[in-house]
């Protein structure tokens, strides 16, 4: 037999569960921001340690594209204490970093680099940078 006091604590449960996933899978990005430091922001590509990347097999010292995350990784924590970044002044700062490296031209490098910046402008300055811009600057 249910008793409405069961009833109730179900549907009760159930509720508090969807709203939960509901709201985790609409504001997640929001919600983890949130609960991140400062020491943990850092960017699927520079995850790992400096030694780790220059000893990957993906990459040589004759690439320069650790240097190039390490340049992008700096400017980006210079970028996020400045109070009032934009975009222009980002996206200028960017195309000087890139404009030190034309020998990369492997086109998952590239790609690889634009997302790094699309999430570190948006995770440490706030600053929404569209794909496009980034694709036409190595060109």
């Amino acid at each position: 037999m249910i008793t409405w006091t069961t009833y109730l604590t179900v549907i009760t449960v159930f509720l508090v569960g969807y709203y939960i996933l509901t709201g985790l899978l609409f504001f997640r990005k929001e919600i983890f921001r949130k609960f991140q430091t400062s020491a943990t922001r850092t960017a699927f590509i520079g995850s790992e340690p400096q030694g780790e990347l220059l000893n990957n097999s993906a990459f040589d010292l004759e690439n320069p594209s650790p240097a190039l995350l390490d340049e992008i990784h700096s400017y980006m924590e210079q970028a996020a204490k400045e109070v009032d970044l934009g975009q222009v002044v980002m996206i200028a700062s960017i195309r000087k970093i890139l404009s030190k490296y034309p020998a990369i031209s492997d086109p998952f490098i590239k790609l690889s680099t634009n997302d790094l910046v699309i999430a570190l402008a948006e995770s440490k300055c706030g600053i929404e940078v569209r794909p496009e811009v980034l694709r036409q600057m190595w060109t």
